[in-house]
Order: C-alpha cells, then structure tokens, then sequence
C-alpha cells in the first residue's frame, strides 16, 4: 500500500500530532511500503496561516536520515497551490528543490476562497463553478512541472447546500480541455478521498468528474488520503477503489522519484 498526499506538522493545518515519526510508525504497522509527504505551499494564500513554507531544505535532512530507521520508502513531496500572479515563484520552487513528487492545485480563484464561501458570495453556484474551473484549466495550461492535479472536486465540498440541485453534465464544455490537457500533458487526476470522513457538503468523491475523465480517454488516476493526521493514512482507499473499478479503471498510478507507477486497482481491493 501507498500514500502520495499527505501533510505533517509542517502544515499549518495539519495535526499537531502529524510527526514525520508518528506517520513512519503508522506506515509500519499498516505494512505499508511506500510514504510521500506533500506539505503545501500557497504562496499568497487568503488564509494567512499558509504564509508559513516548509524549510525543504531541513524537511528533506530530516527526511533522509529517518529513511536510514525504516523500511518503509519516503519520498519528499509538495502540494503546490497555482495562482496566476505566483507561477513564477512556483516554478522556482521546483526548481530549487528535488521533490519527488509535486501534487498541483487550486485552492483560491482571482484571490476568492471556496473554503470562506467568498467564491460563492453574490453569484449562482453556476457562476462560482465556472470560475473555479476555468482556473483550473489554467494551472494546467501553464505549469508544467507537476506530476498529479488534486481534487478536482475541491469547490463542491463548500457548497452550502450540495450538488444535488445541479446539472453536472452542464460542465462538460469546462472539464473538456481539462482533461484534454492531463492526458496530452501525461498527468495523473487524483481521487482524493477526504469527503469520505470530513463534514463537506459532499460526502465522497464526486465521481461524475471522474467518469467523464475515463469517457475522455483518461486513465492515469491515483488514490491520495489527503491525511492531516496520521490515522488517516490511505483511508476510504478500498470504498475508492471499488468505484473506479466500477467506472472501468484497471490501475492505479502512483509516482515514485517523479516516475510514473502503475499498479493494479485490485491490490486496494483485496487490502494486499
């Protein structure tokens, strides 16, 4: 079993408890091979606790000499949030660092936050939507060095009232050239399975994304906990698994040392 999202101490949000050592310890117990931690970076975050960056530096000193404790294979990784006016300040960031693996996302729409509802305030969830996605359309577009776009149902889960009013097949002319440019781009889409156990407004993954995904063609599809604590770790990946199996998918991709693997969906099936 592997992990490829999850977030330690340091990430502000993260548990006080999200050790590197307590989720090495859990990864053990679990028979786990495989842990990439992705703290994030948000640079120009509405939320300013995520002015904090991780020291990568001392992260990855830190990260090699537990590796020589373990059997367990660590990787140094990053959840990098895309705004338009820090790309340059991203890039240098990959630049300067060796990360095994880099998680791309969109947390904040023209500085408007889904989380705070201000990506909601004085328009249709129609309109909010078409926001959200065209700004992810655009960090695909421009940032190339990422491995694996996370959750792209980020902006249902503050929707105040759900989806169940909604006409998800009216995205499609909006998750089109998204997907167009995962799959030219070879990235791999995330299912990321916090909804499963967090109080959002959708409680699993939307997965009418992820079945247009596949009708699109695509099929490099990964599982990410986005764990905050260490009891977290790979959680709701079997009820996850069963879905995409469901859908048509046959693999899994995971990326180790900024190489794509591919293994079988049944390995989460089965709890091997």
């Amino acid at each position: 079993m592997r992990e490829s999202h999850c977030h330690t101490i340091h990430s502000p949000d993260a548990s006080k408890d999200a050790t590197l050592d307590a989720y090495i310890k859990t990864a053990e117990k679990r028979g786990m091979t495989h842990l990439t931690f992705t703290d994030h970076v948000d640079y120009e975050a509405k939320a300013k606790i995520f002015d904090q960056i991780p020291d990568f530096n001392a992260l990855k000193a830190s990260i090699d000499s537990l590796q020589k404790t373990t059997s367990v294979t660590l990787q140094m990784g990053v959840e990098l949030g895309y705004q338009p006016q820090v790309l340059d300040r991203m890039n240098a960031l990959v630049n300067a660092h060796s990360f095994d693996q880099v998680i791309l996302s969109v947390h904040y729409v023209k500085g408007l936050d889904p989380y705070d509802g201000s990506l909601f305030e004085g328009r249709s969830k129609e309109a909010a939507l078409t926001l959200y996605f065209k700004a992810v359309l655009e960090a695909v577009e421009s940032f190339d060095d990422f491995h694996i776009l996370a959750h792209i149902d980020y902006v249902f889960r503050y929707l105040d009232d759900g989806i169940d009013d909604l006409d998800l097949t009216a995205l499609t002319p909006l998750l089109d050239p998204i997907f167009k440019t995962l799959i030219e781009k070879n990235k791999v889409l995330e299912v990321n399975t916090a909804p499963y156990r967090k109080p959002y407004a959708v409680k699993e993954p939307v997965y009418a994304l992820i079945e247009h995904y596949y009708a699109s063609g695509g099929r490099l599809i990964s599982l990410g906990s986005d764990a905050h604590h260490p009891h977290d770790l790979t959680a709701d990946f079997k009820a996850a698994a069963l879905r995409l199996k469901a859908i048509g998918f046959e693999t899994v991709t995971f990326i180790e040392n900024k190489q794509q693997i591919a293994m079988p969906l049944s390995r989460f099936i089965d709890d091997r």
